[in-house]
């Protein structure tokens, strides 16, 4: 997703710069957006660089193994990562749509209950 911050900020910058001053808002809303988007794309290669050196560094073989085998996943690989992303946050999302309702009953049932006995 990185690879298109470029592109996208660019048209996000180019749409807002139209909406607020027309043609010339639009260029500068461009270049700004797509400066930006840059500066993103390289904020992660900055930080996959650093890996390595802090790896090379102080030696540690199996973490530039893993710096190493991020670059060669497949892409197979890379949308069973994101499938198996994707099951863990509906799980989350399950557990939360069962769950709230029933101590939201659980606290709407004590409620009730202490008005009626008088409390």
């Amino acid at each position: 997703m990185k690879s298109l911050a470029p592109t996208i900020g660019g048209a996000t910058g180019a749409g807002l710069g139209a909406l607020s001053g027309g043609i010339p808002g639009s260029i500068v809303g461009g270049t700004l957006g797509a400066g930006s988007g840059q500066l993103i794309q390289e904020l992660d290669r900055n930080e996959k660089t650093q890996k390595t050196i802090t790896a090379l560094t102080q030696g540690d073989v199996q973490e530039l193994i893993k710096v190493g085998l991020e670059d060669q996943k497949s892409w197979t690989q890379k949308a069973l990562d994101g499938f198996y992303s994707l099951l863990k946050w509906s799980m989350i999302g399950l557990i939360l749509y069962l769950v709230i309702p029933i101590l939201y009953t659980r606290h709407k049932t004590k409620i009730n209950a202490d008005k009626l006995n008088g409390r």
